[in-house]
């Protein structure tokens, strides 16, 4: 059927093949080939011919909707990284952090000096971090150098250094995986935007391939328009030839140059749909980025529709689908989301119980002085013993000096009304996201159970259609033989032609029916992918490729490969 209609007006052939392999210099070649031949044949276009397997990786290729959807799952996955981010460690270097300088006058002649004078620099670092279970954790080290006029010093300039361990673990609140939620949560929106992005492709399937059968009933309807068209100019023909030797009235061409321009006004409809379906064919695809000449190039479907499909197992289907059905899927991640939030909340009522510990190592060096008292009394300096930060560090690092405590704070609010009313909207959503999944499953049963019931009532309608048409083929030709026999009437044959017309499209419109029905099936089991071997990578999707089983790797969000048939 297409094959004659592809041969309607004379037509450059490029191949689907070629193009789904390099699209742009496939059609840059095809394009100007087109244009060396159109001064000979202006009527003469270009065609693609494709398969229901070949238009379906098309859309995966080339649909802007999909790309579009292809880029969530990245987002999900950098939210991913920032609510992992609130555990990194964190490093603040003090390089110095302050320097002092003092002058203060003394009252004692034990003071030191009249005017004390003291300079000092400090400078450090700190680590802190929290781990996934509770426990924070600190360390910090310090250096300072401090010079001073006060007689009295042992040390000037003088080195101190310290090193502190700090740690606070919560034994009731805040303790263990409930530090996790807003990871865990992301991780399972990452998984919703995977499951999301699934749908966003069964949808762009379905819709492509809604898409491509609406265009073969175009053709189909197109080719019975014509068949209509001929059959009513022979039996106008055939009807003048009658009344020009007298065997028949005149009204009767009347009546079948009626039929003539009804079939007429039907074929320009028919022409019209084949337009629109060809126009709404190539925004599925993109068509500007699948060949270079874009929407100048005419589509040609080249698969037949099916007209019988396997047995259903209903039951085995409906489990299926509670198992593979994307929208189900995402609203069990959310569910488990939402006990997540619960347990968290529920954390939040417990009392603040924290074990508290430190510890921390000294050092002291510097340039040290020995002094002696002379016969007046005063301090003299008798010896000065040179030393730096390296002997703090050393004594630091000795550990005999250390300092270290632990304990325990209890706190808890008089009233904990902010964590009561988030417990309580917790606890509304987790039976919410509960009710929404078994308001799913009862809505997959229900689709899965009318979409299988569509397939196998399309089934039968198919058989008794064609019945029809060979049944009103048989009529028209014994309605004809009679007419030419002199024992009918021109009102019955074209009225015969009419039902023969209608029941041609009627076969045609069931046909396509049963094969959007079939499609419509996978679409409801969520196996529609699966139909078209499409794979989904666990590394992501936007800006990286799919898999598709059988076919090449490309930079694109999605591939498929022919699947040989249904």
């Amino acid at each position: 059927m297409l094959n004659n209609l592809s041969g309607r007006r004379p037509a450059l052939v490029i191949s689907a093949l070629a193009v789904l392999a390099s699209p742009l210099s496939v059609s840059a070649q095809a394009s100007a080939t087109f244009v060396a031949n159109a001064s000979n044949q202006e009527a003469e276009v270009q065609v693609l011919e494709l398969s229901l397997a070949q238009t379906v990786e098309l859309v995966l290729r080339h649909n802007l909707q999909v790309r579009i959807a292809a880029l969530n799952p990245d987002l999900s996955q950098e939210q991913i990284r920032t609510a992992r981010s609130r555990f990194d460690p964190v490093f603040v270097f003090n390089l110095p952090q302050a320097f002092n300088r003092s002058t203060t006058p003394t009252g004692s002649s034990i003071g030191g000096a009249d005017v004390l004078t003291t300079e000092r620099v400090n400078g450090g670092f700190q680590l802190n971090a929290n781990t996934t279970w509770g426990l924070g954790w600190s360390v910090a080290g310090t250096v300072a150098r401090s010079v001073t006029n006060n007689q009295f010093s042992t040390f000037n300039p003088r080195w101190d250094t310290s090193l502190n361990v700090q740690l606070r673990q919560p034994l009731l609140r805040n303790r263990g995986d409930v530090n996790q939620q807003q990871l865990l949560v992301a991780r399972n929106n990452y998984s919703v935007s995977r499951e999301q992005f699934r749908l966003q492709l069964q949808n762009s399937i379905f819709r492509v391939i809604q898409a491509y059968w609406n265009l073969v009933s175009a053709y189909g309807s197109l080719e019975i328009a014509e068949q209509s068209l001929e059959l009513a100019k022979e039996q106008n023909r055939n009807n003048n030839t009658r009344v020009r030797i007298g065997a028949l009235a005149a009204v009767d061409v009347i009546q079948t140059q009626q039929q003539v321009a009804n079939a007429e006004l039907t074929l320009l409809q028919a022409e019209l749909a084949v337009d629109n379906q060809q126009d709404l064919m190539r925004a599925l695809l993109n068509f500007d980025s699948v060949v270079q000449a874009g929407w100048s190039v005419e589509i040609v479907p080249t698969d037949d529709p099916a007209t019988e499909t396997a047995d259903i197992d209903l039951e085995a289907a409906v489990a299926e689908a509670l198992e593979k059905s994307p929208t189900i899927r995402q609203n069990r991640i959310n569910l488990e989301s939402r006990k997540i939030d619960l347990a968290a909340s529920h954390n939040q009522l417990l009392p603040q119980l924290d074990f508290i510990g430190s510890a921390t190592l000294t050092g002291l060096g510097g340039d040290q002085i020995f002094r002696t008292g002379d016969i007046f009394g005063n301090a003299v300096v008798s010896e000065v013993q040179t030393g730096g930060v390296g002997d703090s560090f050393q004594q630091l690092f000795s550990g005999d000096f250390r300092n270290w405590s632990v304990g325990l704070q209890l706190s808890f609010p008089v009233r904990n009304d902010q964590a009561e009313a988030q417990f309580a909207q917790a606890t509304i959503r987790e039976r919410q996201a509960t009710t929404q999944v078994q308001d799913d499953e009862v809505q997959i049963r229900l689709g899965v159970r009318n979409a299988a019931r569509n397939v196998n009532g399309g089934v039968q309608q198919v058989a008794a259609a064609a019945d029809t048409v060979a049944l009103s083929e048989r009529q028209y030709t014994a309605e004809l033989r009679r007419f030419e026999n002199g024992t009918s009437s021109t009102f019955q044959v074209l009225n015969l032609q009419r039902q023969l017309t209608a029941a041609r499209l009627r076969e045609l419109l069931t046909t396509i029916g049963l094969n959007v029905a079939m499609a419509n099936f996978d679409l409801n089991k969520g196996t529609l992918l699966e139909t078209f071997n499409v794979e989904v990578d666990e590394a992501g999707a936007g800006g990286r490729p799919l898999r598709a089983r059988g076919a090449a790797r490309a930079q694109i969000p999605a591939a498929a490969t022919p699947p040989g048939g249904r």
